[in-house]
């Protein structure tokens, strides 16, 4: 799969910023995402841009309000962040040893935190939202450990890259990753 075969749409629906990300089919899918995490099929991702303070009393059923909008399938798996998609949100490919990869990503850090810490000085409470939302498209079948590995290697990266970035922390309060595939 090419990037560009991938639609990705951005706009706003009842005042909230989005990106809805549509593959050119149904793909397996592993994510720790809010709405429809888990191990499923999809060929729909939306990302949501909340305020810092989003405090909605059932976030589930306001995404799935925000999906039915944007008459996208029940089945989206959808991502939550308060970085502003419009300046924090991009897409990459990448071609190695002849197998190809896709990775979209929106990055909020303002409330980056190390693994097993219950808080940072000047980070935002665990409720808030920044955000680190990762998704990795393969182009080949990965089976149920293939996936869990993917996201392992992909939660390695971020924690590499925010090192290489001198960014305290090996992630934020409420990063979320998706591994899609064949």
């Amino acid at each position: 799969m090419r990037l560009s075969e991938v639609r990705i749409e951005k706009g706003n629906v009842d005042g909230y910023p989005y990106v809805a990300i549509r593959l050119p089919r149904r793909m397996r899918v592993l994510a720790s995402t809010i709405l429809n995490g888990g191990l499923r099929e999809t060929d729909s991702v939306l990302m949501v841009q909340v305020s810092l303070h989003y405090d909605h009393d059932d976030p589930v059923e306001h995404l799935r309000c925000l999906i039915s909008t944007l008459k996208m399938p029940e089945d989206t798996v959808c991502f939550m962040t308060a970085a502003k998609l419009e300046k924090a949100f991009c897409a990459r490919e990448l071609e190695h040893n002849g197998s190809r990869a896709i990775a979209l990503l929106s990055a909020g850090i303002s409330n980056s935190i190390n693994a097993g810490e219950s808080s940072r000085e000047g980070s935002v409470p665990h409720r808030q939202v920044g955000t680190i939302n990762i998704m990795a498209i393969t182009d080949r079948p990965l089976d149920d450990c293939g996936l869990v590995n993917a996201v392992m290697t992909v939660t390695e990266a971020k924690v590499a890259a925010l090192r290489d970035h001198h960014i305290p922390g090996t992630g934020t309060t409420s990063d979320a990753v998706l591994i899609a595939c064949p």
